[in-house]
């Protein structure tokens, strides 16, 4: 995530780096192909009139980078503790930015177990819930990850 201006209500830019690795686009072609002679075979075949998209004949790299997306919520993407190359201190605290902490699954040491998806309380479409509250959220999560519990 880039801030891009001082101004909170200018966008913030996102970047992904989906698909920035050509080995990522060279497995995911053949295994779109792949997908397409086991569709193309009985019992699935007689029961398929025809492939909507990308539609036969397209360019699937074009087609993969111009649709493809992410569909999960990084976890365990942002290092925190004492060193001075960690983008977090140990209490979450973006380094170099005033009052701005990671209070999220980013923050993990480990993959939880669980779904890390946001919680709907926590979108932007519902009630905001005080930062303290997430903050020992995450708190305790990042302890109990930590201990092994």
């Amino acid at each position: 995530m880039l801030i891009r201006s001082s101004d909170p209500a200018t966008p913030r830019a996102i970047r992904t780096n989906l698909l920035v690795e050509r080995g990522d686009v060279d497995a995911l072609v053949p295994a779109f192909e792949r997908t397409r002679e086991i569709i193309a075979t009985d019992p699935i075949a007689s029961n398929v009139e025809r492939e909507l998209l990308p539609g036969p004949g397209t360019d699937l790299e074009m087609h993969l980078r111009s649709t493809a997306m992410t569909m999960n919520h990084p976890s365990c993407s942002v290092a925190m503790g004492s060193e001075a190359d960690s983008p977090l201190d140990e209490k979450r605290r973006v380094r170099g930015v005033e009052s701005l902490r990671v209070a999220d699954v980013s923050v993990l040491p480990r993959i939880p177990r669980a779904d890390s998806t946001p919680h709907p309380s926590c979108s932007a479409n519902a009630a905001p819930i005080p930062s303290r509250r997430i903050g020992r959220a995450v708190d305790r999560l990042v302890g109990s990850v930590g201990s092994g519990r």
